[in-house]
């Protein structure tokens, strides 16, 4: 986004050629520095952010409606100026919301898993690729 005024937020669908309900919502939450194996970066924008990824409509063997559920992922990246992005944290709830018997792998509102990246050296290796590329690798 263009305004990083802290507190801004803004909305992006993710992957609209897939589906239409999968959606980032982030807010420019702070100007920090931020020290990484790469090293020591002041001023870097932090975005925290939110990735809900929909309803999904649970279903037993045959097929029969059990209930739906909806996960999410929040997290922070860093982004310093020049670089790109330096620092992530991110966990997955595979359910914030739960309604009927869908099965859980972990409780309502408890994360299934956490990430940690860190920028290790620079400068970074940048392979081109168009977007048509990027997305037939994840087809």
């Amino acid at each position: 986004v263009a305004d990083l005024t802290l507190g801004h937020t803004f909305t992006l669908q993710l992957i609209p050629d897939l589906v239409d309900d999968v959606t980032l919502h982030g807010t420019i939450a702070a100007v920090e520095g931020v020290t990484v194996p790469a090293g020591s970066f002041p001023a870097c924008v932090r975005v925290d952010y939110r990735i809900d990824y929909g309803v999904e409509e649970c279903t037993d063997d045959s097929g029969l409606p059990l209930g739906t559920r909806r996960a999410e992922t929040r997290g922070s990246i860093h982004f310093a100026m020049g670089v790109g992005p330096v620092a992530v944290e991110e966990s997955f709830f595979p359910a914030v919301e739960a309604n009927g018997g869908c099965p859980l792998l972990v409780p309502v509102g408890e994360p299934a898993s956490h990430v940690t990246m860190k920028l290790q050296s620079l400068p970074v290796d940048v392979v081109p690729a168009t977007w048509g590329q990027i997305k037939s690798r994840y087809r």
